[in-house]
C-alpha cells in the first residue's frame, strides 16, 4: 500500500522534459549560432592578417587612417 501511494504522487517522465521536436529545435538553434560564431571568428582573423599586411605599406596605411576623419566632417 505504501509503493501505491508514492506511485499516484509520481510525475510521469514525459511531463520531466520537453518534447523531442522541441530539444531538436534548441539544438538544431545551438549548431546555427555555433557555425554563425566560428563565420565571424574567421573573418575577425582575415580582417587581422590583412590589416597587418596593410600596415606595412605606408601610403595605404596613411590613406586609411584619413577616411574615418574625412567622413566625421560630413554636415548632417
Amino acid at each position: 500500500m505504501l509503493g501505491m501511494q508514492f506511485s499516484s504522487r509520481r510525475k510521469p517522465l514525459r511531463s520531466l522534459y520537453p518534447p523531442k521536436n522541441e530539444y531538436s529545435m534548441q539544438l538544431n538553434a545551438i549548431k546555427v549560432l555555433q557555425d554563425q560564431d566560428d563565420t565571424v571568428n574567421n573573418m575577425k582573423d582575415v580582417a587581422a592578417k590583412e590589416l597587418l599586411n596593410v600596415r606595412r605599406d605606408r601610403s595605404v596605411y596613411r590613406d586609411l587612417l584619413k577616411r574615418p576623419f574625412e567622413g566625421s566632417h560630413c554636415s548632417s
